[in-house]
């Protein structure tokens, strides 16, 4: 799961603030100088997966009638 959390580590490993690094994300996954052949990095992909809205937040919003829904 991308976390507010994960993202600070990511960005403390390229010295930037998590704005920074969200924009410098963007940029390498959406800008013009992206290039949709190349590999992702692993954190990459998990962002533009959560980006997407495709990640699930938690397992209650998987499958709330396990959870006493």
């Amino acid at each position: 799961m991308w976390t507010k959390e994960k993202m600070q580590e990511y960005a403390a490993k390229r010295a930037m603030t998590v704005e920074d690094y969200q924009v410098w994300l963007d940029e390498r996954l959406f800008g013009e100088n992206a290039t949709t052949d190349r590999q992702l990095e692993p954190d990459e992909a998990e962002y533009l997966a959560y980006m997407s809205g495709a990640m699930i937040a938690s397992p209650e919003e998987m499958e709330p009638e396990e959870h006493g829904g």
